[in-house]
C-alpha cells in the first residue's frame, strides 16, 4: 500500500488545515498550517480574508508524494440574523466556495462534513467545548503539543481531528 494522505479543514479565517498520513492502517502525527489569510482594511477597521493563492499553494504541496490523498471540509453552518446573519453567512459561504475551489482546482478529492458528525464519530460529547476539541487533539495526539498549547488554537484543533475523522472513513 502507498502513502495515503487524509486533510481535515476547519474554514474559518482563524481555523487550519491539517494532513495525517497513514502508514500500515495507523494514523501518524498530525502536520498542521493556520489558514493562509491576509488582511484587508474595511472602513476603521482591519479583517482577515482568505488568501487563495496561498490556500492553493498549500493543498498542492500536500497532495505532492502521496499515492491517494483526500479532504474532509466542515460545513460552515448559516447563522440566524440575531448572530450576525447576512454578513456572517456571506463570509462563511465565501469561505466555504474558496476552499471547495482550491481542492477542486488541485485534484484533491473532498467531502463536507458537519461538525456534530465528525465530532461523535471521534467520541466528543454533544455541546463539546472548543476548548474540548483542543484537549481531545491532545489527548489523541500529544506530539502537538506544542501547535495547540493556548485556547486559542482550537481552530488546529479542529483541523487536526476533521483529518483524523477522514483516517477513520477511510481505514
Amino acid at each position: 500500500m502507498g502513502r495515503i494522505r487524509s486533510i481535515g479543514i476547519d474554514w474559518d479565517c482563524h481555523g487550519a488545515v491539517a494532513s495525517i498520513d497513514i502508514v500500515d492502517g495507523e494514523p501518524k502525527t498530525p502536520t498542521v498550517y493556520d489558514m493562509p489569510i491576509f488582511e484587508v482594511k474595511v472602513g476603521k477597521s482591519v479583517r482577515p480574508v482568505h488568501d487563495i493563492s496561498g490556500i492553493a499553494g498549500l493543498l498542492s504541496a500536500l497532495k505532492e508524494g502521496c499515492d491517494e490523498v483526500y479532504a474532509y471540509l466542515e460545513t460552515a453552518q448559516a447563522l440566524p440574523a440575531s448572530m450576525g446573519g447576512g454578513i456572517a453567512n456571506f463570509a462563511r459561504g465565501r469561505a466555504s466556495g474558496i476552499l471547495e475551489g482550491a481542492l477542486s482546482g488541485a485534484g484533491i478529492p473532498y467531502g463536507l462534513v458537519q461538525p456534530r458528525l465528525w465530532k461523535h464519530k471521534i467520541g466528543l460529547k454533544v455541546g463539546a467545548t472548543k476548548d474540548d476539541d483542543r484537549m481531545e487533539a491532545l489527548r489523541r495526539f500529544p506530539a502537538c503539543a506544542g501547535v495547540l498549547n493556548r485556547k486559542k488554537d482550537h481552530g488546529r484543533a479542529d483541523a487536526i481531528l476533521i483529518a483524523y475523522y477522514g483516517t477513520m472513513e477511510k481505514r
